[in-house]
């Protein structure tokens, strides 16, 4: 939480990467050679992937990363595939954070950008924009993931989706909870997506449905969670939580950690897919 968006971030390369078309937002360099790395002087990266499937993955805008915002020299080591694979998954990053830590130190994460919007899908023209939510008829994600679970560990497998167009430009999605709670943040509403109870949790604009049980694999439709944002307000205001015109910039899919008991722990994406269609 707290946090400039990943696509923000200077990030370390391993080697570099093709150019993204000049009409691409700027992404993160990327990574290389097998692809691994430890961040002991700044953020690791690997990619772009083209990933096969992820909707709006086209080669220059897939990416996995070590996400250690808060501390870039964190030494987290990350192990991805290389870049010509055609998925980004598997993936996993090892990381040390102190024991009894509350307070999220990073966000290692398979990291989506959706910049590239052409009016009736992704890619293929010259003036690509952020997907606007009113343009879509379908987004979910399918996952699978496993992370500690122990005494020791603080931390939760989440979505984090970035958004242009609206004054909570953060939402996140969390699936698998280990010691985290509501991370100090305030519960606001209650509602059920695909027959699943979630909570609605607003912790300083940032935006969290937080699923009421963890799950360590499954599917997500993400795109009924957006709209009821749109179609609901917060106590207190008068405004939807995200406007009509809201527009999606990216979707990561990957953990917060703030604890890992000070002992070297292993956060693993199995496999990962991003289905959209465009209305």
């Amino acid at each position: 939480m707290d946090r400039v968006p990943a696509a923000a971030l200077a990030l370390a390369v391993l080697a570099l990467a093709p150019a993204a078309p000049a009409a691409a937002r700027a992404a993160p360099a990327a990574a290389q050679a097998g692809c691994s790395g430890t961040a002991t002087a700044s953020d690791v990266t690997c990619g772009p992937y083209a990933d096969h499937s992820i909707a709006m993955s086209t080669g220059f805008n897939t990416y996995d990363t070590t996400g250690c915002w808060a501390h870039p020299r964190c030494g987290y080591h990350l192990a991805a595939p290389r870049r010509t694979a055609a998925s980004a998954a598997p993936w996993s990053v090892t990381a040390t954070e102190p024991a009894r830590n509350t307070a999220v130190r990073s966000y290692p994460d398979e990291q989506q950008l959706t910049n590239n919007w052409c009016g009736a899908g992704w890619g293929g023209c010259a003036h690509p924009a952020d997907t606007p939510l009113r343009g879509l008829r379908g987004l979910r994600a399918r996952f699978g993931e496993t992370m500690p679970h122990n005494a020791r560990t603080i931390a939760q497998a989440a979505w984090d989706i970035w958004l242009s167009n609206a004054a909570h430009n953060e939402v996140m999605v969390w699936v698998d909870n280990v010691h985290r709670g509501t991370g100090g943040a305030r519960v606001d509403a209650h509602a059920k997506f695909a027959g699943q109870a979630w909570t609605l949790e607003n912790y300083g604009g940032e935006i969290i449905w937080s699923l009421n049980h963890s799950e360590s694999s499954g599917t997500v439709r993400l795109l009924p969670m957006l709209r009821w944002l749109q179609h609901h307000t917060l106590p207190g205001q008068k405004t939807p939580i995200l406007p009509a015109d809201a527009r999606i910039g990216q979707v990561n899919f990957g953990w917060e950690i703030c604890s890992t008991g000070g002992r070297a722990e292993t956060f693993t994406v199995h496999h990962y897919s991003l289905h959209a269609a465009a209305r």
